[in-house]
């Protein structure tokens, strides 16, 4: 297993991994290669890239055999090529690796949320000897030295690596895993649409994936691609996605429900937002993005019953919540425009009231 036992930043949508926040309220898993032991197999051989598979041919085969259309003996030929590329027997190399993850999880700490970039930099050293000597077509050791790079902002490594995970064991069992990882990342670059294709791939896997025990496989999926779709401005599939998350756990309030809520006011389902940004501002109940959500969607929903409501929650805020709330970049944290208009308009009903200091 190839876990590589870090963490960024995040709200724990898994226990182990690294995460991005990617947008407003919505924390993104970015999630370890190795969900379970696989069955002992010869230590993998040395595949060069040239002679592997481009990762569109990847994401063909990989359809192919999802839909149950792949031929059997090259089924059977890939599954194989793909499970030696996912073990590591060498002990040199195994003792490299293990090195690395330590590393890697001193250098993201999931606790303090803050990054050692030095110790980082002693982890990335390590799965380098990994990928460019000891293992070279071990497939783990790119997906965690991508996931160490995620963690050092150095995203366009981290793609090459995740794609190189991929030609490498191209049916794997947690390949799910590598295609959302690498779809998350190319959102962190500004790439949607390029990221979009990997975290349908993802989705499409992360059924089976469930099925073998992965059970938050799905979850970390359609999040993944409800950020693409966001950022694409397709707000109602993103809006489809969010809600799926949602509906699997009603009563666990997560960060990304804001998200969610955003979405749904975008769309004109206002009451709908409202129900969902009440209940995670109830939650982050001193987040001012959060407060500034249910001032929104509080002035949108009720006509005058409405807007005396959201002006009486903003007169029985905090001080500080206000000024942080006023401070607000809306663009940098990517609302929706008609969610965004909606907090600018509620903001300047209440703000000469408030710079007077009523």
């Amino acid at each position: 297993m190839h876990d590589p036992r870090m963490l960024l930043p995040t709200t724990r949508l898994q226990s182990a991994g690294v995460s991005l926040l990617l947008a407003s309220g919505c924390w993104l898993g970015v999630v370890p290669p190795g969900l379970a032991d696989p069955p002992a197999e010869p230590a993998a051989v040395s595949a060069p890239a040239s002679t592997l598979m481009t990762l569109e041919q990847v994401r063909t085969i990989s359809a192919l055999q999802e839909m149950g259309s792949l031929p059997s003996e090259e089924k059977t030929a890939l599954r194989r090529v793909s499970l030696e590329n996912s073990q590591l027997k060498d002990k040199g190399a195994l003792k490299v690796l293990k090195s690395g993850q330590e590393y890697a999880a001193r250098g993201a700490d999931p606790e303090t949320q803050t990054l050692d970039v030095e110790v980082l930099r002693k982890a990335e050293e390590r799965f380098n000897l990994l990928v460019e000597d000891l293992a070279p077509s071990f497939s783990g050791g790119y997906a965690n030295r991508a996931n160490v790079r995620v963690a050092l902002k150095d995203y366009a490594g981290a793609v090459e690596d995740y794609e190189m995970a991929l030609r490498l064991s191209p049916l794997s069992d947690d390949a799910w895993v590598n295609w959302l990882n690498r779809g998350s990342t190319l959102i962190a670059l500004g790439q949607p649409e390029r990221a979009l294709p990997d975290l349908q791939r993802s989705v499409e896997l992360s059924k089976a994936a469930v099925a073998s025990g992965a059970n938050q496989a799905e979850k970390l999926s359609l999040l993944g691609r409800g950020s693409a779709l966001h950022a694409l401005g397709r707000w109602e599939a993103a809006a489809a996605d969010y809600g799926a998350v949602v509906s699997k756990a009603p009563s666990d309030v997560q960060p990304f429900w804001l998200r969610y809520g955003l979405e749904l006011l975008q769309v004109g389902r206002t009451q709908d937002a409202l129900g969902i940004v009440r209940r995670v501002a109830a939650k982050f109940d001193i987040e001012p993005e959060c407060q500034l959500a249910l001032y929104a969607a509080t002035n949108a929903a009720g006509g005058e019953r409405g807007t005396a409501e959201a002006q009486r929650l903003w007169s029985v805020a905090p001080g500080e919540v206000k000024q942080r709330v006023a401070e607000l970049d809306l663009a940098q944290r990517q609302w929706p425009p008609a969610a965004a208009d909606a907090a600018r308009t509620f903001l300047r009903s209440v703000a000469s009231a408030w710079s007077s200091g009523e």
